[in-house]
């Protein structure tokens, strides 16, 4: 019998938080304009649960094979496993029960997304393994993660996938791990007794330079896709979502504290602001 406080672990270990990062799968529905059809909407927020259940799972597997390391980690020392709340065995077995219901989800809602989680379990499982360990490797890894989130909202449900929509969501998400990476190679400078390893690979000025390089890359391939696509307006608002992060990244460097790019937009209210009303401005130029 799960009591209150395990159940709480249990959520605790799937880390919530970062289901953020599945709403690359709803980018079909949006950008394809295929909000407002019933058909595509069930399947995609079908798929939505179902990632969202395997790669919790993926986090599980990390934490297990990191829970050594975590211990020495000022912020992730917290985990539940990290910190012995929650038994391995527990752990092991809530991993397995969502891996199973997620990939059975994705094989009610198709074979090719039961095949896509496949792949994504395959590389979750690499990374955490071995790949996690290789310099820009790892980060190829987290970007290709983020296409197979956009793949499943549109090539596994029958929605074209666009060049554009792949395009910048894979741009994105290197922004975001190379601010994240960043972020850690600044803190770690003031907290010397933890680093992951493949910082040491990364030299800080070429980090640096790649961090803005991607926000430019990023922001060029959404500005082409706005104006070929009649949604000019919500340049701007991406362009300040950049900005927001950027100026986190050294204001987290600032307080020692590593740059969480989900947890982030949990916590600051002025960046929430600047999505939901690209979000809104988006879907209302779309609909017109």
């Amino acid at each position: 019998m799960v009591n209150i406080k395990t159940a709480t672990l249990l959520w605790q270990s799937m880390r919530p938080h970062q289901w953020l990062k599945n709403v690359f799968i709803l980018s079909g529905l949006i950008f394809g304009r295929a909000f407002n059809d019933s058909a595509y909407i069930f399947p995609v927020l079908l798929s939505v649960i179902a990632f969202t259940l395997v790669a919790s799972a993926g986090y599980i597997l990390n934490d297990l094979l990191d829970q050594k390391i975590d211990i020495q980690h000022p912020q992730k020392n917290h985990r539940p496993i990290a910190s012995g709340d929650l038994s391995i065995n527990i752990a092991l077995i809530w991993m397995c029960s969502l891996l199973f219901i997620g990939l059975s989800l994705g094989f009610y809602i198709s074979f090719k997304a039961f095949a896509l989680l496949i792949a994504y379990c395959l590389l979750t499982a690499a990374y955490s393994i071995k790949l996690k360990n290789i310099p820009w490797l790892e980060v190829i890894c987290i970007v290709t993660g983020f296409v197979l989130r956009v793949l499943l909202g549109t090539y596994v449900v029958g929605i074209p996938a666009s060049v554009w929509v792949v395009s910048c969501s894979a741009l994105l998400a290197l922004f975001l791990v190379l601010v994240k990476r960043r972020s850690e190679q600044l803190v770690c400078k003031k907290q010397p007794y933890y680093l992951r390893i493949v910082l040491n690979a990364y030299q800080e000025n070429w980090l640096d330079r790649a961090v803005y390089l991607a926000a430019f890359l990023c922001f060029s391939a959404y500005t082409f896709y706005a104006m070929i696509h009649g949604v000019g307006v919500t340049i701007i608002f991406v362009a300040l979502g950049i900005w927001r992060y950027l100026f986190l990244l050294h204001l987290r460097s600032e307080q020692a504290i590593e740059l969480d790019v989900a947890h982030e937009f949990f916590q600051d209210s002025i960046l929430q602001v600047i999505v939901v009303l690209w979000v809104l401005a988006l879907v209302w130029l779309l609909i017109i």
